[in-house]
């Protein structure tokens, strides 16, 4: 029966059991999924509850065993310490006691030796590095060890080592003498870096004077001794080189009216009653040239400082050719005109300190000078000093001002009104 009930019924079976697989497929590969997509979740958790519950006992033995450690350290270093002299001394015993009889050339090596019977007067020191001899007598020159060896033959008992020292000591005082000519070279080449003539051959001044120019720069005013490292600094343009320096027209516009009559003022000289009329404006720095056709330009030059005898075929100041007209540029306005210095303290960049001479006013006095001053100069403090960038000998002045602003010109301009 159980052979003909299965063979009868296996199809049925098959059947059932491939439905059930299908239905329940469906829902284990569900559960299958959501217990994975759960399992990160619940191991985090478990990890985090781990490392709560073991941090304080993992951070304890982790102390414990640094303090253990560390002791044993210390311990060793202390002990190391402790024994490093003794080992050191022992050591050096050792050493000496299988060095004692050895010479110190066995130890150290074997002492140099040279002989002076090469070294004479065309004696040539270049080479001491890799030459011994020049190099052991380059070492007493310097530290001055043959500056006269022999002066305790001076006190001698023999009248020959007497007489014989002395000799020496006297042809090594006139080594040390200076020449005429030795003497002329050097007073020659400190005239000429110093810029002052008196002196055989000095050729300075472009009109055969003997002594250097003290040239100004007609853009900043500033004056330099053609001389020494500032030697050639300053170079010549004419003005038609000069467009950089050249006034706007708004520029030359103001200026233009600035200097008319109407500006003019009157004002007192001295105590006794004088007085001239002036044209305040005039202190300003510019330079103006009228072309032949009577067209006038303004530039941003010190008028002092541009004239005529900069070149031989020079033609007047005032109405000349422009090439004709000449002035000295220095080395920091030379870089403004090519734009290559902003910060140039020049006239075109707003520096115009202007000249009370223009206007004919005299020098201040001290009193004048306090009055006027807006701060009152307290302390100075200068420096002397080496210049590392010059081989002339020359020094130079660093130097401190402390100052402090006061209302004097305030007071005074008050008193003045007042009266």
């Amino acid at each position: 029966r159980r052979v003909a009930y299965a063979a009868g019924n296996r199809d049925a079976i098959n059947d059932a059991r491939r439905a059930n697989h299908a239905i329940n497929s469906d829902a284990i590969n569900e559960a299958r999924r959501a217990d994975h997509a759960a399992e990160p979740e619940r191991r985090n958790a478990a990890n985090r509850s781990s490392y709560a519950v073991n941090c304080d006992a993992i951070n304890d033995l982790r102390r414990a065993i640094h303090a253990a450690k560390s002791d044993a350290i210390n311990e060793a270093r202390r002990a190391n310490h402790a024994a490093e002299p003794e080992r050191r001394n022992v050591s050096n015993r050792s050493y000496y006691a299988a060095n004692r009889s050895r010479t110190r050339e066995e130890v150290y090596g074997h002492t140099a030796t040279f002989s002076t019977e090469q070294i004479n007067e065309g004696t040539n020191f270049d080479d001491h590095q890799n030459n011994i001899e020049t190099a052991v007598m380059l070492f007493h020159h310097n530290s001055g060890l043959t500056r006269f060896r022999s002066v305790e033959n001076l006190e001698s008992e023999d009248e020959t080592t007497r007489s014989i020292a002395k000799e020496d000591l006297l042809k090594e005082v006139s080594r040390q003498k200076l020449s005429s000519q030795q003497k002329s070279k050097l007073v020659a080449k400190y005239l000429k870096i110093q810029g002052t003539g008196g002196y055989l051959g000095a050729t300075y001044g472009k009109n055969g004077n003997c002594h250097a120019d003290a040239i100004t720069c007609a853009s900043c005013g500033v004056r330099t001794l053609n001389a020494g490292d500032n030697a050639g600094e300053l170079a010549v343009f004419s003005l038609d080189e000069l467009d950089k320096f050249e006034m706007n027209d708004d520029a030359a516009k103001d200026i233009d009216d600035a200097l008319k009559e109407v500006n003019f003022e009157t004002i007192p000289t001295s105590s006794m009653g004088d007085f001239i009329t002036i044209n305040p404006n005039n202190v300003r720095s510019y330079y103006k040239h009228t072309d032949h056709d009577g067209i006038a330009t303004y530039y941003n030059l010190h008028r002092e400082f541009v004239d005529a005898e900069a070149t031989d075929d020079a033609v007047d100041t005032v109405t000349g050719d422009k090439q004709k007209i000449k002035c000295h540029i220095c080395k920091s306005c030379q870089q403004y005109m090519r734009n290559k210095n902003d910060k140039c303290l020049c006239l075109a960049n707003g520096y115009d300190f202007g000249d009370y001479r223009r206007i004919g006013l005299t020098p201040l006095n001290h009193l004048e000078r306090s009055i006027l001053s807006t701060v009152r100069l307290y302390n100075v403090i200068i420096k002397l000093q080496h210049s590392k960038t010059s081989d002339d000998g020359r020094q130079a002045i660093k130097g401190h001002c402390v100052a402090f602003s006061h209302d004097a010109p305030l007071k005074a301009g008050n008193i003045f009104r007042s009266g």
